[in-house]
């Protein structure tokens, strides 16, 4: 098993915020883990190594959310073998360490998300967080 960690911007801000308005802070940051679980698939899958397209498909099939959480479970028993795979990948623009490189790539737009979140939060508490 492997799990790839994300740092999200503003975490001591987004915590207190769920603290002080639960329901609002909760449904706010969950908007923000989702779009952050379909932008690492967007850009994972067309980097992930392909024979016959079922690992790609194993990305949305393994992809899943719970409350103040999101996970990409790729369900291919092979994807981790080739996630760590030593050798380059033959097809073109596919890279090893797919999911690594996904999330890499969606660094800048998963951080928006996180301080959009806030700013909603804000907006709809009427307070400076």
């Amino acid at each position: 098993s492997m799990e790839i960690k994300i740092s999200i911007p503003k975490l001591d801000s987004l915590k207190k915020a769920l603290r002080e308005w639960p329901e609002v802070s909760a449904k706010e940051i969950d908007i923000a883990i989702k779009k952050s679980i379909f932008k690492i698939t967007e850009k994972t899958i067309p980097i992930t190594p392909i024979d016959t397209g079922r690992l790609r498909g194993s990305i949305k099939e393994g992809t899943s959310f719970g409350r103040l959480k999101g996970k990409i479970q790729p369900t291919a028993n092979y994807a981790l073998k080739v996630h760590e795979m030593k050798t380059r990948p033959k097809a073109p623009g596919t890279v090893a360490k797919f999911l690594k490189v996904g999330v890499e790539k969606s660094m800048g737009d998963i951080k928006k998300f996180f301080i959009q979140a806030l700013e909603n939060i804000a907006n709809k508490t009427s307070r400076k967080i």
